[in-house]
């Protein structure tokens, strides 16, 4: 069995995909992961946050046939406050013409 740690890569993701599809992944590390939990179906409800969270956090699924039951969140927080600090004004990325 093979773990993969991933700090948000898509590569990473499609490789764990890769893995998991021959009974190969044990357990898949990463930051957040859109796991279509409750509470992550109601953020995404609210009017203007909800389109934050699509754009944000929501985009981050995860290919078939990886499951729940393969993640392992870590520095969940720190994710969290790492993507609401970029959009600051006077951030590095607010600051991007991109």
């Amino acid at each position: 069995m093979i773990l993969a740690v991933n700090s948000s890569f898509p590569e990473i993701d499609h490789l764990a995909a890769a893995l998991g599809a021959n009974d190969l992944l044990s357990r898949y590390v990463r930051p957040y992961a859109n796991l279509e939990r409750h509470w992550e179906r109601r953020l995404a409800e609210i009017p203007k946050l909800g389109g934050f969270y699509a754009r944000t956090f929501g985009r981050r699924r995860l290919p078939v046939p990886i499951s729940a039951a393969h993640i392992h969140e870590a520095g969940l927080f720190w994710d969290f406050l790492m993507a609401a600090c970029d959009r600051l004004p006077g951030s590095r990325r607010a600051r991007r013409p991109f």
